[in-house]
């Protein structure tokens, strides 16, 4: 019995042991917790009011002409297909109505036999002179006719039909006809000469002495000189930069000729964008087409007006296509630029608000309003001192 009192005593004891550290344990926890919490949140508040150090610079002003420079291909506004009005055997065909050749405003193409539309003329006259012969027969039949009836019945007017004026009428629309058909036929044999209906040069054509030919069948095709020019497709910016772009001088290089320069004027813009590209175009009319070839690439450069209000800032210190970061009173800003430019490493853009320097080197982590110690280089210095002075 009194060993049983005795183990009890010792349990009890044990436990109120085990009580007591964890109470313990639990009342440093909680002692310690408010301070490591404390300094967790005091550890980004010194993070955050550090400032890093940046490189910054000041951009150079200057006046700037953007040089715009295209890829067109060389076109002509339309082609014409060569068809005779009239149908007959080739009897002539022109050394220069060949593929490629040149020909003249009212050169002879090609000629047709015109011996059969030589005799429709011929029979348009003879049918004239037989129209005539009956119209002329017919009044001197009426000028008997109107004496016999004086003579018959005095003071009466006389009938039309006495007075041969309805077969006066019909001989004379037949004398009518045959002058019109006479004309036609003219017209058809003016129609064997096909001539070229201006300045041209030859596409495609096969057509040999001895071939006979259709009305309105085409046996070949041509461009007009003065309508090749150089279709050069660009963006909305680069439309922009260019305004007005209309009558605006140009530099063309063929793409196989790159040592030909020739001169050009932009003449026209389409209405609306390429639904694929989004992107305008503007036709060149070139001052000559000295080596230049239907379907072939070009080189095109166009100088828009100078601007005056620009700026030169290295490209590194975009960290966007337009964007870079400025110091203004110890903090970052962002700054959307608009580029007209680029020479080498350099970025031409317009005039903005620089405050105290652009940064050289965009930070990788960098945020709008984020506390930064600027620094300007030596020789950035002694640029920007110069500046000043002057």
């Amino acid at each position: 019995m009194e060993d049983t009192r005795k183990g009890w005593m010792i349990g009890a004891i044990q436990l109120v042991y085990v009580i007591a550290v964890v109470a313990v344990a639990l009342l440093i926890t909680k002692s310690l917790s408010p301070d490591q919490s404390a300094n967790a949140s005091a550890a980004p508040q010194a993070s955050s009011d550090a400032a890093v150090d940046l490189n910054v610079l000041q951009p150079v002003a200057e006046t700037f002409t953007p040089t715009i420079k295209l890829n067109g291909v060389i076109q002509s506004q339309t082609q014409t297909n060569i068809a005779p009005q009239i149908g007959g055997r080739v009897v002539y065909v022109s050394p220069s109505f060949r593929p490629g050749a040149e020909i003249k405003a009212g050169e002879l193409l090609f000629r047709i036999e015109p011996a059969d539309y030589e005799l429709g003329v011929e029979q348009a006259q003879a049918n004239i002179d037989s129209a005539s012969s009956d119209l002329a027969l017919l009044e001197a039949e009426a000028e008997v006719a109107l004496q016999e009836w004086q003579e018959l019945f005095p003071g009466q007017p006389i009938t039309d039909l006495a007075a041969r004026r309805p077969q006066i009428a019909a001989a004379k629309s037949r004398l009518a006809s045959a002058e019109a058909a006479k004309k036609t036929a003219a017209l058809a044999l003016s129609r064997t000469r096909i001539i070229a209906p201006s300045d041209a040069r030859v596409l495609s054509t096969q057509l040999n002495v001895g071939q006979v030919v259709a009305p309105n069948v085409a046996v070949g095709s041509i461009y007009a000189l003065d309508s090749v020019e150089i279709s050069a497709p660009l963006s909305t910016r680069q439309l922009e930069t260019l305004q007005p772009v209309i009558d605006r001088a140009a530099l063309i290089r063929p793409r196989e000729q790159s040592e030909v320069a020739i001169t050009g004027t932009v003449k026209r813009q389409n209405a609306t964008l390429d639904p694929r590209t989004r992107l305008a175009s503007v036709f060149i009319t070139p001052e000559t087409l000295a080596g230049l070839t239907i379907g072939d690439f070009a080189d095109v450069t166009l100088r828009a007006d100078p601007v005056e209000d620009a700026m030169s800032i290295p490209a590194s210190a975009f960290f966007g296509r337009d964007e870079i970061w400025v110091v203004v009173d110890g903090t970052l800003q962002r700054r959307t630029l608009i580029r007209l430019g680029e020479r080498g490493e350099t970025a031409i853009v317009r005039r903005f608000d620089s405050g105290d320097g652009v940064v050289s080197l965009p930070p990788v982590e960098g945020y709008e309003g984020m506390k930064v110690s600027a620094r300007m280089p030596v020789e950035e210095r002694q640029l920007a001192g110069g500046r000043n002075a002057g």
